[in-house]
């Protein structure tokens, strides 16, 4: 993927999910007008799953099966790569995970960075200020 390339979180992922979540309107605005800009998406199976986890236990099953569909769809067509981590990913991600060592980094986030950094992108959609702490920007 190019630099143009925006990483999705769960935390954009699940806002948009919840019409109940305070970030539910901002999420939908930001997640619209970056559809439109065609840029390339990219999120990982470990967001997915967190995503999906989240949206099952707080929203319901009919919902997550949703969510999963659109996900795929997505896929189908070309508009959201999901990556697959592999072992330079995976240790890259467990050294950010001891290099940042923040009390609430997760180590979900941690290989999110590392899909991040070795496929230079540099902007995510979400909410988690992790990213900024790591150096990279939120998509607004």
């Amino acid at each position: 993927m190019s630099a143009a390339s925006i990483f999705v979180d769960s935390s954009a992922f699940y806002a948009l999910a919840d019409r109940h979540d305070a970030s539910h309107r901002i999420a939908t605005e930001r997640w619209q007008a970056l559809v439109k800009t065609k840029r390339p998406l990219v999120t990982s199976l470990a967001v997915a799953a967190e995503t999906a986890t989240l949206i099952r236990r707080s929203i319901g099953f009919d919902a997550v099966q949703a969510w999963l569909d659109q996900l795929d769809r997505a896929r189908l067509v070309g508009a959201m790569e999901l990556v697959f981590p592999a072992e330079r990913e995976y240790a890259l991600a467990r050294n950010l995970f001891h290099q940042l060592a923040h009390p609430k980094l997760s180590f979900v986030d941690a290989l999110s960075f590392s899909i991040m950094s070795l496929r230079d992108i540099k902007i995510c959609l979400g909410f988690d200020e992790d990213f900024l702490v790591a150096g990279f920007e939120l998509y607004e």
